[in-house]
């Protein structure tokens, strides 16, 4: 990166939050759609307008249409300023979770370095992920969907999950909670899964059809939904995803904390987020959680 593109970057502690609460060394942050000190024009925009939501933000999406070389600059801010290296998931809306543990140092996880070849995608297409490594960070990103993060409360594992509707309903975070059970290395003592949940599109805006409820009931869960417009109806999904969590660990024998829930509705809160149901063609925020060097 030239001088110039470092000097027109903000400053590192002005475009993340640190997300406080859990158990040592366990870290964790979410990225800010605006940089502290910008000047913040969030008007929503129409979709495919000539100025897209992205267009003045911290866009951490390069599947969105920004720049690749701005998205390559705000990607290695967001590293330098948790400290950490994320990987950077090609999200599909499945169920699939991928341990950051298998991963060679030659696989994709440096970011912005170069555009992904159609085997590195392969290779990091998930929605879910997690690891025991420190300097790692399980990354989740999102514009209406919610990310979740988890750690045990042992502190020696931590995940993340990309969780629409669509996630939910496939059993996303069941199966990030299997796969961590698995590979825990604390085994079963003090069996306690620690979640936090992201700003995602809230129940007053998240407008879907009869397709999504049914969806939810065949996946065992609670429809979570009020009447709407016809045969629409509004979900909340940090309602269901709770739901989702809590089943999936008392299946498994252990049980779920809240450590926190971002109340932030993306749609409605445009100086904030980015939202995709909201703007059109929306850039993408982030939340990251790592183990620190002290885990070591």
């Amino acid at each position: 990166m030239n001088k110039a593109a470092v000097a027109d970057m903000p400053a590192l502690d002005s475009v993340v939050d640190g997300i406080s609460g859990w158990p040592e060394p366990v870290r964790a942050a979410i990225s800010r759609r605006f940089p502290l000190g910008t000047r913040v024009d969030a008007s929503p925009e129409t979709m495919n307008s000539a100025k897209p939501a992205f267009a003045n933000g911290f866009n951490l999406g390069t599947h969105v249409g920004d720049v690749f070389d701005r998205v390559s600059r705000h990607r290695l801010l967001y590293a330098a300023a948790i400290g950490s290296t994320p990987l950077w998931l090609n999200q599909v809306h499945k169920k699939n979770v991928l341990n950051l543990d298998h991963l060679t140092d030659q696989a994709p996880t440096q970011v912005g370095v170069a555009v992904p070849s159609a085997e590195d995608l392969k290779r990091v297409t998930a929605d879910a992920c997690f690891t025991t490594r420190p300097g790692r960070a399980c990354t989740i990103m999102f514009a209406d969907c919610l990310p979740v993060l988890i750690a045990h409360s042992s502190g020696k594992i931590v995940g993340a999950a990309h969780a629409g509707w669509r996630g939910l309903a496939e059993g996303v975070l069941g199966a990030l909670l299997e796969a961590m059970t698995r590979e825990c290395p604390s085994g079963s003592v003090g069996n306690r899964w620690l979640a936090w949940l992201g700003p995602c599109i809230g129940p007053d805006h998240f407008e879907v059809g009869p397709e999504v409820v049914e969806a939810m009931v065949s996946a065992g869960l609670p429809a979570r939904a009020t009447p709407g417009r016809g045969d629409r109806v509004y979900v909340n999904l940090q309602a269901l995803a709770l739901d989702a969590l809590h089943q999936a660990a008392t299946r498994l024998g252990s049980g779920v904390v809240v450590l926190g829930r971002d109340p932030r509705c993306t749609f409605s809160d445009a100086e904030g987020c980015f939202s995709h149901r909201r703007d059109g063609q929306s850039g993408r925020m982030a939340a990251s959680i790592w183990l620190s060097d002290k885990a070591k």
